[in-house]
């Protein structure tokens, strides 16, 4: 889900990708519920957005870099944890292999 920000500072459509990836743009909570619940997987920092996903029973990788994942990762069957070193965010290709997992 992409909201002003992301838009604005450096939007991550046009980003290479190395697994074919689809964003939301302009979404409430509610159809942001609705699309997350019909997904086949979620990618998402450490968000609100994350949380549902994984509330939602959708298999969910949470990015994390500075906040301690120990404390904020989402909880559920289907969630993978990728960073959390405190120093930097994960690379692409870590993030991709989680969700392949």
């Amino acid at each position: 889900m992409l909201g002003p920000v992301e838009l604005e500072r450096d939007d991550p459509r046009g980003w290479p990708w190395p697994v074919p990836v689809s964003f939301l743009v302009g979404r409430t909570p509610l159809q942001l519920a609705d699309d997350l619940a019909a997904a086949d997987a979620f990618v998402g920092n450490d968000s609100g957005a994350t949380h549902l996903a994984a509330m939602l029973g959708v298999p969910t990788v949470a990015v994390f870099g500075p906040t301690d994942p120990e404390v904020w990762a989402p909880v559920g069957p289907h969630v993978r944890v990728v960073g959390g070193d405190m120093l930097s965010f994960p690379e692409v290709g870590a993030v991709a292999a989680a969700l392949g997992a």
